[in-house]
């Protein structure tokens, strides 16, 4: 018998660790969520990752090889396992779009947001995130900025590829090569919000992987693009973070050498002329 069970949960539970105490219970499929199956002594230990809408509803497929025993019931837990909904610095890379000579004076705060991702890189070197970046028609536009090119010499891998395609869907090799190495977790930075950032958040989400967008390391010429371009990410399925946030997500815990460095990275001074 092949049964659909639904679970209705609070908002801002994503993750229900499921613990199936019924020696004839089976999984028969999980469709659209991704999973991660144990078995343990004879019992099967389910994590269900994500939502599947914006009701908060999670859909389980599971087959009964005989009727349930009294045995049966669900053991909800959120000690043992970190959220899906948070980045790993093992899963995760930092992805720095089109941060280019011509196109950064027309944004607004450009300042600020340079200074956002030059700290991103720089705690993704220290914890070990991988890190990549594209450019849109260098040509034409020039290549990426100064300072944050250097910065990027080091810690990505080889030559920043071009692009005329706004979607960095283009660079199907960059994003292939982090699949290859369990990198599921993108976090995008750069410009434009409404344009090459969102289009490349829309693909990748389409690829199979999770899309972050930090907020303070993102811009467009115009506000209103930019507002816009935000809400409709999020509501298509992207997580909106900050800088700050994604640095010690990415760090979890304190006590390390690491997170020394972190902490640092955070104090340090904003440049000036630049809004918060």
């Amino acid at each position: 018998m092949v049964q659909l069970t639904t679970l209705l949960m609070p908002p801002g539970l994503s993750v229900c660790h499921c613990v199936l105490r019924c020696a004839d219970l089976r999984l028969f499929a999980f469709r659209s969520l991704a999973t991660l199956i144990e078995l343990v002594s004879g019992d099967i230990v389910v994590t269900i990752c994500g939502l599947t809408d914006r009701a908060h509803r999670l859909c389980v497929f599971f087959s009964v090889c005989s009727s349930p025993t009294e045995n049966f019931k669900w053991d909800v837990s959120l000690m043992n396992h970190r959220s899906p909904n948070l980045m790993n610095a093992n899963d995760s890379a930092l992805i720095v779009i089109d941060v280019q000579e011509k196109l950064v004076p027309l944004v607004g705060n450009h300042q600020h947001l340079i200074w956002n991702i030059e700290r991103l890189v720089e705690g993704a070197n220290i914890l070990g995130v991988g890190v990549a970046a594209t450019e849109q028609y260098p040509k034409g536009l020039g290549g990426t900025v100064e300072n944050l090119r250097h910065q990027l010499a080091e810690s990505s891998d080889g030559a920043i590829p071009a692009k005329t395609m706004f979607s960095c869907r283009e660079c199907a090799a960059t994003f292939s090569g982090l699949a290859e190495r369990g990198i599921h977790n993108l976090l995008l930075t750069g410009i434009e919000t409404h344009v090459c950032v969102a289009q490349s958040a829309f693909d990748l989400i389409a690829a199979g992987f999770s899309v972050y967008v930090c907020i303070d390391a993102v811009g467009s010429r115009h506000p209103i693009d930019h507002a816009t371009a935000l809400r409709r990410m999020e509501s298509a399925g992207v997580t909106l973070t900050t800088t700050e946030a994604a640095l010690f997500e990415w760090c979890e815990k304190a006590g390390s050498d690491q997170f020394k460095q972190i902490s640092k990275l955070v104090q340090r001074a904003m440049p000036k002329n630049s809004a918060t």
